[in-house]
């Protein structure tokens, strides 16, 4: 089988190597990543390229006239796609599924001649095959759940669906060519989502209500042309440096869903497990794409989940006690990352408390903190605080990806990706952060390690709003939400950037949604200490409680905080709490 793909896919890019040969590049990375290319017939493709192949998506214009906007692969129209026919004066267009260069599968055909119906249904070898009588939803749930759904005009959207409107992630397909991949809320983009013009071009960033509102880039034939803040879908508040970062240089971003493991400079746990053979399940993402994974020097399995994602599945054979283990992933522009895990193999399987924990539902948490920052001084326990809490989380039988000292992009990936767990697995969420935090007029922000924050307009550009948090939260709708923000260390830019709370400290966040218990470390408008040992005062002693939190309910577990905090700092320091709780919850699930 390997030695028939490898002929197969040699002849592939021989064959498009000769076709090229009358062709050149004229814009971007024709390789691996966006370009256009121009063939002396007139022909021109602007979209994504892989190996060479045009494949992904992107926009064809045939040397006479017609054009494609949809997906390829290995240089064939392959996926959704619309063609439209510009040289045949009885087809208008045909939007829908394509195999191998051919209309296959469902897809409707528009006339000229508005008198002639389309044709909707099921196309086999480019002929019309099977008739549907009704547009509307295909597959799946349409109403509450994941479907497929397709209008008269050619659209369709594959996604999440509630009260039967678009609504969560999903994939749409516009009738003229374009394509947004993100988050729709009652029908329209809201939240993150890139937007793929029939141009070639694409948006990357928030929306709000059908326009781009908040951080985003665009891009234009390969290169970023624009970065910042979006209002009313303008650019008005640009990055002035982005002719130095039109390359990315930074690495992948690598997440472990199974086994449960952590890289070993998070403070990596070492897992126990009964199988000699284990399956290594998880995401790789970077803003250029990523072109392959090795998990210890073996190729994995690669899927893709959106343009900058791909999901992997590698195999480990183990052997009996502690072992050491690798994932690499290398993104489109060369960078890599490297992890380092242990995990532990033991025949007879793992020992079982007498006592046994009844898991009731999911718990799904991410923990961040940022310690060593590039502009102003490190911190010194948030590192540790988020490490020792992981910790402290999974023995309460919390999934938890844990993220120390992470830039602005990763801190926006983790929480969107944080999202999309919570939503998978309802149940209880939990997000924590240590670290920098701001608030300016009344608006709260985590700080990221490389923010590079020298007046009042810089933070909403290299802070992490934390709105982005209650949105997911919001997105996910699931049944409960705790966050913890030990963010109230000292101001450390001093009260030049002019509307910052010179003394530190965030404020109160008002409409949380519903089902929301929100811990601060310190009382509004207020500092919390970083701490004398290994932890922060804060942490520490929340850790202190959760030692044995059996028969706590969540408010009785932050009373407690409280009195320790109050105690340890002579009056100082108070922790607050804000709560839209509708249910008890109890951190030990043994209760």
């Amino acid at each position: 089988m390997n030695k028939i793909y490898i002929l197969t896919t040699t002849i592939t890019l021989l064959l498009f190597s000769i076709n090229l040969v009358s062709a050149h590049c004229i814009f971007g990375d024709c390789v691996n990543g966006p370009g256009t290319w121009k063939w002396e017939s007139g022909a021109v493709y602007t979209g994504e390229f892989q190996n060479g192949t045009r494949s992904g998506y992107g926009q064809y214009t045939f040397q006479n006239g017609d054009v494609y906007v949809g997906e390829w692969q290995s240089n064939q129209r392959h996926g959704y796609g619309v063609y439209y026919y510009n040289a045949r004066s009885n087809y208008k267009l045909y939007a829908g599924e394509w195999v191998a260069d051919e209309r296959a599968g469902m897809g409707i055909m528009y006339f000229e001649d508005k008198g002639v119906t389309p044709r909707f249904g099921i196309w086999k070898s480019n002929k019309f095959s099977h008739k549907y009588e009704d547009l509307g939803c295909l597959e799946g749930d349409c109403y509450q759940g994941f479907g497929i759904y397709v209008w008269n005009d050619g659209s369709r959207y594959e996604g999440n669906f509630k009260n039967g409107e678009r609504n969560g992630e999903g994939i749409y397909y516009y009738p003229k060519g374009a394509k947004f991949v993100g988050n729709q809320l009652r029908g329209k983009r809201h939240g993150w989502g890139t937007y793929h013009y029939p141009s070639g071009s694409k948006y990357v960033g928030e929306w709000k209500q059908e326009v781009r509102e908040g951080k985003g880039s665009i891009y234009s034939k390969g290169k970023l042309i624009g970065k910042g803040v979006w209002i009313a879908g303008e650019l008005r508040q640009p990055k002035t440096d982005i002719d130095t970062k039109l390359t990315d240089v930074k690495p992948p971003m690598i997440t472990i869903l199974t086994p449960k493991v952590t890289p070993l400079r998070n403070g990596g746990i070492k897992v126990v497990v009964k199988d000699q053979v284990i399956q290594v399940e998880g995401t790789a993402s970077d803003k250029s794409g990523i072109s392959r994974v090795r998990t210890n020097g073996s190729i994995t399995e690669l899927s893709d989940i959106d343009n900058t994602k791909k999901r992997f599945i590698g195999e480990i054979v183990l052997a009996e006690g502690q072992n050491d283990f690798w994932v690499e992933a290398e993104d489109n522009e060369g960078n890599k990352i490297k992890e380092q895990y242990k995990i532990i193999y033991t025949p007879s399987g793992i020992k079982r408390p007498a006592d046994p924990i009844v898991i009731s539902e999911k718990r799904t948490a991410l923990v961040i903190g940022n310690a060593q920052y590039a502009s102003v001084p490190a911190l010194r326990n948030p590192e540790n605080d988020a490490v020792a809490m992981a910790n402290r989380l999974q023995q309460l039988n919390f999934e938890v990806e844990l993220h120390t000292n992470i830039s602005e992009d990763e801190m926006i990936i983790a929480i969107r990706d944080y999202g999309v767990r919570l939503k998978e697995n309802d149940g209880t969420g939990l997000f924590y952060y240590a670290g920098h935090g701001l608030q300016v007029n009344g608006q709260n922000y985590l700080v990221p390690v490389d923010a590079d924050i020298r007046r009042t307009s810089d933070i909403e550009l290299e802070a992490v709003d934390l709105k982005r948090v209650l949105n997911e939260i919001e997105f996910a709708d699931n049944r409960l939400n705790v966050v913890i923000l030990d963010a109230c260390r000292d101001n450390p830019y001093g009260p030049e950037v002019r509307g910052m709370n010179p003394k530190g400290g965030l404020s109160s966040i008002k409409n949380a949604p519903s089902g929301t218990y929100i811990a601060y470390s310190t009382a509004p408008n207020k500092a919390a200490s970083d701490g004398s040992g290994e932890n922060g005062l804060y942490t520490e002693m929340l850790l202190r409680v959760l030692e044995n939190a059996k028969d706590l309910k969540i408010e009785d577990v932050f009373k407690q905080v409280r009195i320790y905090v109050e105690n340890e700092s002579e009056g100082l320091q108070t922790p607050w709490e804000n709560s839209s709780l509708k249910g008890d919850f109890y951190f030990d699930q043994k209760k």
